[in-house]
């Protein structure tokens, strides 16, 4: 699990998706709070991969658009990753 956890933080959906799903799989039905946490953990990959998906070429756009788009990963319940923390703050420091 918390493999899967550091793979998120370094935006590793499919690595983080693999280990939630092994953790399902070697003993998720043995333990409850093993299972609460793989269940969550997919859950977050999905909607992160989801949210990547939905504005995948950030070329064209300005800073303000870039800004307010990565703040959306916010939303994701019970996430936090670093990289996109600090490319929102470099964003805020230039704008």
């Amino acid at each position: 699990m918390h493999t899967g956890r550091e793979k998120l933080n370094r935006l590793d959906t499919t690595g983080a998706k693999r280990d939630f799903n092994n953790a399902k799989n070697l003993g998720g039905n043995l333990n409850t709070i093993l299972k609460e946490q793989y269940i969550e953990g997919a859950r977050i990959v999905n909607a992160l991969t989801k949210w990547g998906q939905t504005r995948s070429d950030t070329s064209g756009q300005s800073k303000a658009e870039e800004l307010t788009y990565l703040e959306t990963y916010r939303d994701i319940r019970n996430v936090d990753i670093p990289t996109i923390e600090l490319k929102i703050k470099e964003l805020k420091i230039r704008f």
